[in-house]
Order: C-alpha cells, then structure tokens, then sequence
C-alpha cells in the first residue's frame, strides 16, 4: 500500500512538473540546430503622437553657416496658435538655447503638432524620426547651406505591473525597446505570472487597443507587437495558483502544514 501510494505522488509530481515547466520557460519550440526562426520587422521606427517631447537641434555641415543656425534653435516660449475650435496653447517645454548642452525641446499638442522656430507650426504627428528630420532639412535648406536636423523623443516610458519582481514605470533610453527587455528592467517574471497571456495596452491617436502575447512561443520575436512605443502598458496576471492562494490568504501555509501532518499520520497508520 506504501509503494502505490509513493507511486502515486511520484506520477503526480512528475505531471506537474511536465505541465509547469511547460508554462514558464521562455520561446519554446526552438531545434537545437536552429539559428534564426523568423526575421523581426526591419526598419522599425516608432511614430510621434501627442504629448511627445522632442529633443531638436539645427546645424550645418557648412562652417560658414553655423551662425545663419542659430535662429532655429532660440528658446521659445508657449505659443497661442489658432485653429479651427478656436485658440489654443501649444507648449515648447524646457526649451534651452543652442549654447546649452541641452537640446532645445518641443512638446507636441493635442493636435499633434510644434512651434518650430522661423518655421512656425508644424504638424509632426503620425511622422517617424526620419520623416520629421526630412521635413526639417527640406525647409531649413531654403535658409542655410547643407543644414543638418538632430531629432529625438525625450519621453520615452513604459509601464510594467502585475507578476514581476519590481513593477513599474521605466523611462527607457532607446528608441528600440523590445517587451522581453521591459520585462527584464521589471526583474522578470514571478513563478506565478502568465506567461501565454501578457497584455499590452497602446494609445494610438486617442484611441486604446489591447493585445495578448505569448512569450512562451519562439516565433513571438515576429510579432508586431514585440518593439514597445512610447508610453506602452504591460501586464502580468496572476496564475490560478496565486489567485487561489489570495483567496486563501494568510491560512495557506497552516493548511499545507495541516495536510502534511495528516498525509504522514496516515501513512503510519497504514505501514501499522
């Protein structure tokens, strides 16, 4: 009776060990031999939205035009722009004079758009980096020789709760911020958090969406998804385990002591 009972525990720990690592390793399904399972978006670029806060610096490749520069990069103020409810405050926040180390920086509106010095309003929403740096040098050129356009988003964040060791909100330095690394600032996951199930909350444009993620899978690297943007939100849920120890609360470890105690007492009752 001892040896089946002892059977029987050993096949249940090995089902369970079979089903959990099945639910916590990472990218599963790759070969030993396999080098590259998908190739990840190339060229990815995040877009600017509303609220963004751009780095932006003029100069030139022009020696001689280093001085006809200057004017595009003067601290400026909040500016009142019309528009079609009315008037409206588009903020420069922070801005700083080209003699700081600091670039001058641009708040984007609601509307999504900057007051840009000489250029006045410009509307940069929706644009990439290399768009806004395009678009720059294309009317800059028009007043100084061979003008070059620095651009670079400031306010790069992203927010992490639920199941990882240290939640929360991470500003992220890189323009290129992959889940898996949002993760790895958050501490990783918990034992306990979801790993076939992790939600990303995104605003494009006032508009929220929300998508689940596998990172259990290997070919997840191909998901369009697996670059974060700006002010991305992650969460980790609970697995059954943990809500139902929630639900316990704190009489989960006198319940398991309990039950241990019991499981010995009635194998001494039965070997007897």
């Amino acid at each position: 009776m001892v040896k089946k009972i002892c059977l029987l525990f050993f096949l249940a720990f090995a089902l369970f060990s079979c089903n959990t690592s099945k639910k916590i390793i990472y990218f599963q399904g790759l070969n030993p031999n396999d080098t590259i399972v998908g190739k990840s978006k190339r060229g990815y670029e995040i877009k600017i939205k509303a609220d963004d806060v751009l780095a932006i610096t003029v100069s030139s490749a022009d020696y001689l035009a280093q001085e006809a520069a200057r004017p595009f990069n003067r601290s400026y103020s909040a500016v009142t722009a019309a528009d079609s409810e009315g008037t409206k405050r588009l903020n420069g926040s922070n801005a700083q004079s080209s003699d700081s180390a600091v670039s001058p920086t641009y708040q984007v509106s609601e509307d999504g758009k900057i007051i840009f010095p000489v250029l006045g309003e410009l509307s940069v929403a929706g644009m990439s980096k290399v768009e806004l740096i395009k678009m720059l040098s294309d009317k800059i050129k028009v007043y100084i020789n061979n003008p070059v356009v620095s651009v670079r988003l400031v306010n790069f964040k992203v927010t992490v709760l639920g199941e990882v060791l240290t939640p929360g909100e991470f500003e992220v330095a890189s323009e290129r911020f992959s889940l898996p690394q949002a993760i790895a600032k958050a501490g990783d996951l918990t034992i306990y958090g979801v790993r076939e199930e992790i939600l990303l909350v995104r605003e494009d444009n006032g508009v929220k969406s929300y998508h689940y993620l596998d990172i259990t899978k290997a070919d997840f690297i191909n998901s369009p998804y697996y670059y974060l943007q700006q002010n991305d939100l992650i969460y980790i849920k609970p697995n059954k385990s943990k809500s139902a120890t929630s639900l316990i609360g704190s009489n989960f470890g006198i319940i398991v002591s309990s039950l241990s105690v019991l499981l010995a007492v009635t194998t001494l009752l039965i070997r007897n």
